[in-house]
């Protein structure tokens, strides 16, 4: 079944979003799985059958009005309303994540850190940097405890996931998220109605992936080679008509070591990719903020 029909009957299963109203990727010069990898939401690392990959949906309203429990959650790339754009980072805490709260405070916008609890790194001995993302006005969102692929996952297994990595945030930061991220982009039905009886309001996918895992080392040609994928994007749209969600890891040298990208031409990728956003004009937000969301990034 091809891609795009897979995914307007989902959404149009879920209620979100009618089949007429689903759009149609833009071109961008590239051809087959590559282009889908580096413009929408799954990483190439993970998946070789473009089959599992889905086109980016119109942005919809993730948010509940109120408190009560959703059926089954949305599933989010983009924002409610156009000229957002969401920094997203993956898989940390780690060594770099204090260097990524620096360039940010510097930048002055704000980031969503999609946390595991054991992953690159123990949460446990980040709690004073998790404690200083909530304090600098970040998000804090699920990565599940240890970044195990869910797709085929027990039920038991997957709420271990999901309890484990919430017990820490509540000991270490007093929160308890509303948001969450799948490892590596994998999920279904079933899953996405399990993070709602688990209080979860929307899963968050992306619309921009800059392949940052692709690159070991911070240098100048490989922190091109992640903005140009943000290139592919914005370069074809408009603040005016679009938005965006950017995956980021902060675990890897291109986008968390800053220090060793201080003198390069250009400065750190964070700096570029928050120049270009701004020269395109758009504004930077938290997830909870691109979702439109009257209850905020927790429970």
């Amino acid at each position: 079944m091809k891609v795009a029909s897979v995914l307007t009957a989902a959404i149009a299963m879920l209620g979100l979003v009618s089949a007429e109203e689903m759009p149609s990727p833009w071109s961008s010069g590239r051809e087959g799985p590559d282009w889908l990898y580096s413009s929408f939401f799954v990483p190439a690392r993970k998946l070789g059958d473009v089959s599992r990959a889905a086109a980016a949906p119109a942005a919809v309203n993730a948010a509940a009005t109120n408190t009560t429990k959703l059926a089954s959650v949305p599933t989010i790339t983009s924002c409610t309303k156009p000229g957002l754009m969401a920094l997203t980072f993956d898989d940390g805490p780690y060594q770099y994540t204090a260097q990524v709260l620096d360039e940010l405070r510097i930048l002055g916008v704000p980031g969503t850190f999609f946390v595991n609890g054991q992953n690159y790194a123990s949460i446990w001995d980040y709690g004073d940097v998790v404690r200083r993302m909530l304090n600098e006005g970040h998000q804090i969102g699920s990565h599940t405890w240890d970044h195990t692929d869910c797709l085929n996952m027990a039920d038991a297994k997957f709420q271990s996931e999901i309890t484990q990595l919430e017990n820490a945030l509540q000991s270490i930061a007093g929160i308890r998220p509303a948001y969450f991220r799948f490892p590596y982009g994998d999920y279904n039905a079933h899953l996405l109605t399990l993070l709602a009886d688990y209080g979860y309001r929307a899963s968050v996918l992306w619309s921009i992936d800059t392949l940052d895992y692709n690159h070991a080392q911070p240098t100048a040609a490989n922190i091109a080679n992640s903005m140009q994928n943000v290139h592919n994007a914005l370069d074809r749209a408009s603040a005016v008509s679009s938005s965006w969600i950017v995956l980021e890891h902060d675990v890897q040298p291109v986008t968390g070591n800053v220090q060793a990208e201080a003198n390069l031409p250009g400065g750190s990728y964070l700096q570029q990719v928050v120049t270009l956003g701004k020269q395109k004009g758009y504004r930077f937000v938290t997830v909870a903020e691109c979702n439109g969301d009257p209850n905020g990034a927790y429970r």
